[in-house]
């Protein structure tokens, strides 16, 4: 089968703070984006402010203003009409009712003026902009009157200016979005909500439908509760910083989101920390539509042919020749000015870029057959820089990877129900899986990384290719986008793969559990059903396995099986079969007094039983039976291979 080496990006350490708003006027100094260079976790206390969860109002002393289809009436000076454009210049809070038809309520006050606008059972349509455009404040918070429903909608295409003005609500400042009113939210042909700087949401419930991304920011995208419904073109969150890298991260608290995307769910230059919430999630139609993928090959097969190998991390020439790129291996070379980040079309500043229908489409181009074709990334959670699930809920149907990092992937706790068109969990350095409930039932490979840390939770993977693989597998199957934007690996020795804890069940077509490096196990209980295709083997490596602790069962065929290495310090007993024992097979050990170690039920064929146990000791007498059949093994050394198909490694 094709390894792949980890090809390495040069990735940005981050994760961020911001400062909230208060009600000082040193709030507008305190926009610092403090960086925490190594930590994987997003400055959670600084995220929301007071202000920004405060969803009252003083009704008595709000300005009013009154739609009335094509005009609009207001009690206060500081708000002033032209035809059905309505504009707010001063801070202070503004109650808006009624419907105004092809209209739009602009914010043009002082940079340091913080405004509330109460959306009191408002509905505004706009053609060729926003129905509300913030064009200077400091903040304004957007507040949805309790049990009152509001509709903002902008159709047609949007008019070219140096304002740019490219979603339904449009803010070239910070915007907070609270209440406990509904807001729908529809834009024929860009966005849904947008700030350009950081856009925060507390509460309310909003159903959105964009062409293009349905919530976007250029700074972050912080979320502490709320209903979403988003339905989005390209990506569901898109948070995106060309200028500064500790920018463009998505923190969400809790909320419940139902998010059907044409590209990425979640998608940051930055970061993505996720401490709560329930996700499900569909992205480019779902892992049904990868089969479209992979060279027309039909779903569960893998394409011919092979993927040219890509360089070793140590620099080292692959054979074959690059994908596109450059004949030293190296993927290809952007154009000049064009971002790294795939679904690129917010701006880093508010007015220097174009508008949305002249951006990136979120394409890129591989060669196929001397014809380039435009891709784009339909992963679930993808994030540039660290990745990190701290609890929740996710279902998520994705066409390319479900979860996905150009660093660090950490998951601490949280239930997962996966069904992915390429690798489930995907980290192009580390991923580390402390806690959790992971159920992938569908996957080319199911979880992949550089380095693989697995210290706890329960972990169930189907896969069409390797269950567990540490950099290495055919990750040209299932792709959705060229290889240098996936993070494609090819066959390394560099790799690793540390089991502590935990419950680990693994079928898989492919291997089972590929280190490509080493495998050490110390711990947990890991059931492996591998291929049935004596190319692929249960258990793979090409450095040191060493097994110290746990229970490790693993299945598959003899050709290219593998024993745990003679430094191992707890017992493995490994039987080649002759003939291959059916789908369903029961096997047991059992020591001297009759004792039953451990059983398994094999989920596939197979020909090759390896295991693995506490009670697997030197010197020791113990019976193997693979269904009617038993075998006497006598440890003569803690390491027992019977049958000489089997390879061991060092």
């Amino acid at each position: 089968m094709n390894k792949k080496l980890m090809s390495l990006l040069t990735a940005v350490a981050i994760v961020v703070s911001l400062s909230g708003c208060t009600n000082s006027a040193e709030d507008s100094e305190e926009k610092t984006k403090t960086a925490v260079a190594t930590a994987s976790e997003i400055n959670v206390s600084e995220m929301f402010t007071d202000s920004d969860k405060e969803v009252g109002y003083d009704e008595e002393n709000s300005s009013k203003i009154e739609l009335n289809k094509t005009t609009a009436t207001f009690d206060s000076d500081d708000v002033s009409i032209d035809g059905t454009t309505v504009t707010i210049k001063n801070e202070g809070t503004y109650i808006v009712s009624g419907d105004l038809e092809n209209g739009k309520i602009i914010v043009d006050s002082e940079k340091t003026d913080k405004l509330q606008i109460v959306l009191n059972g408002a509905n505004i349509s706009c053609k060729g902009s926003a129905p509300i455009y913030v064009k200077q404040a400091d903040k304004v918070f957007l507040t949805l009157a309790n049990e009152t429903t509001n509709t903002l909608t902008s159709t047609g295409e949007y008019e070219t200016s140096e304002d740019n003005v490219d979603a339904a609500i449009f803010s070239k400042d910070d915007l907070t979005l609270n209440g406990t009113g509904i807001l729908t939210v529809k834009s024929e042909s860009g966005h849904g909500i947008v700030s350009k700087d950081d856009l925060v949401v507390t509460s309310g419930t909003y159903n959105i439908n964009a062409a293009s991304h349905g919530l976007s920011a250029n700074d972050s995208i912080r979320i502490a509760d709320g209903k979403f419904s988003i339905t989005s073109g390209k990506d569901g969150l898109h948070s995106e910083n060309t200028d500064d890298t500790k920018l463009g991260y998505i923190y969400v608290a809790d909320g419940e989101f139902n998010i059907t995307a044409g590209y990425d769910a979640l998608d940051a230059s930055s970061a993505i920390q996720s401490d709560g919430g329930t996700f499900d999630v569909t992205t480019g139609g779902g892992s049904a539509k990868a089969a479209s993928k992979r060279g027309g090959a039909p779903e569960g097969e893998k394409p011919s042919g092979e993927r040219p190998k890509m360089p070793s991390r140590d620099g080292e020439k692959p054979i074959g020749n690059p994908p596109s790129g450059n004949e030293n291996g190296e993927p290809p070379t952007k154009p000049e000015g064009e971002s790294s980040q795939q679904n690129s079309t917010s701006e880093s500043g508010n007015t220097s870029n174009e508008n949305t229908s002249n951006k990136s489409e979120n394409t890129n181009t591989t060669e196929n057959s001397s014809t380039e074709e435009s891709t784009n990334s339909m992963k679930g959670l993808k994030a540039e820089t660290n990745l990190v699930l701290n609890g929740g809920t996710y279902n998520i149907d994705s066409c390319d990877d479900s979860i996905h990092s150009n660093k660090d992937v950490t998951i601490t706790n949280g239930a997962y129900s996966i069904k992915s068109g390429d690798d489930a969990v995907h980290a192009e350095e580390t991923t580390k899986i402390t806690n959790g409930n992971i159920n992938i039932t569908k996957s080319y490979e199911g979880i992949e990384g550089l380095d693989i840390e697995l210290k706890g939770g329960k972990i169930t993977v189907v896969a069409d290719d390797d269950g567990i693989n540490a950099a290495g597998g055919n990750d040209d199957s299932g792709t959705v986008e060229p290889f240098e934007n996936k993070g494609g690996m090819n066959e390394a020795t560099n790799g690793s793969i540390t089991i502590s804890s935990g419950n680990i069940d693994i079928n898989a077509a492919g291997d089972g559990i590929d280190a490509n490096g080493d495998l050490t196990v110390t711990g947990g209980t890991t059931y492996v059903s591998g291929s049935e295709n004596g190319g692929n083997s249960a258990l793979d490596y090409s450095g040191d396995a060493k097994i110290t602790g746990g229970t490790f069962v693993a299945v598959g065929m003899s050709e290219m099986s593998q024993n745990f290495g003679d430094d191992s310090t707890q017992g493995a007993i490994m039987i080649n079969k002759d003939d291959t024992q059916e789908k369903g097979t029961k096997i047991s050990l059992k020591d001297s007094s009759g004792e039953e170690l451990v059983s398994y039920t094999s989920k596939k064929s197979f020909n090759s039983v390896l295991v693995s146990c506490k009670g697997i000791e030197k010197d020791g007498s113990y019976t193997m039976s693979i269904g009617d059949e038993d075998s006497a093994v006598q440890m003569s050394s803690l390491v027992y291979s019977e049958g000489t198909k089997s390879r061991t490694m060092k």
